[in-house]
């Protein structure tokens, strides 16, 4: 069964993974700890603080890049923008970088090896992310995992 969750942009921003975020930008991940100082001066020069004297620059940085992507997610959600995520739980196993879903026959490339090639991957599952990795393909008993989609306007 496949279970549709609708967040607006700012409900999802609490789900954001900014250790990810920061590291897609080439920032050490100990910089995405700002997603847990509030906005306040004071809080955020204690927090630049904290670092040794070389890397305040870029802890600076660091909480500028965290604020415009802050005020992105706002100005999406004055726009209305939702994220939609399609949950289904099915059962699962591994085959090589793959990951087969036993009930839709489909099979998902894991995020790191996923390139362009002719595969039937439905319309509205964009983005296939996983949880974990499921035991190899013919194992007993099979894995659940799940799966889920994209982002779009309301």
């Amino acid at each position: 069964m496949i279970h549709t969750l609708i967040y607006h942009a700012r409900e999802a921003a609490g789900y954001i993974n900014w250790l990810y975020f920061f590291h897609a930008w080439d920032f050490p991940a100990r910089f995405a700890s700002i997603a847990q100082v509030h906005a306040c001066t004071s809080c955020r020069q204690g927090w630049i603080l904290r670092f040794p004297s070389e890397e305040r620059p870029q802890a600076t940085e660091a909480a500028r890049l965290y604020d415009e992507a802050m005020a992105m997610l706002r100005e999406w959600d004055r726009a209305g923008l939702q994220t939609r995520f399609r949950v289904s739980l099915q059962a699962a196993n591994s085959q090589g970088d793959d990951i087969l879903l036993h009930e839709s026959g489909l099979r998902l490339p894991l995020l790191r090896q996923q390139h362009t090639r002719a595969m039937p991957v439905p319309v509205r599952l964009r983005t296939p992310t996983l949880t974990g990795s499921p035991r190899p393909h013919r194992s007993l008993p099979l894995d659940s995992r799940a799966a889920y989609g994209d982002m779009g306007r309301r």
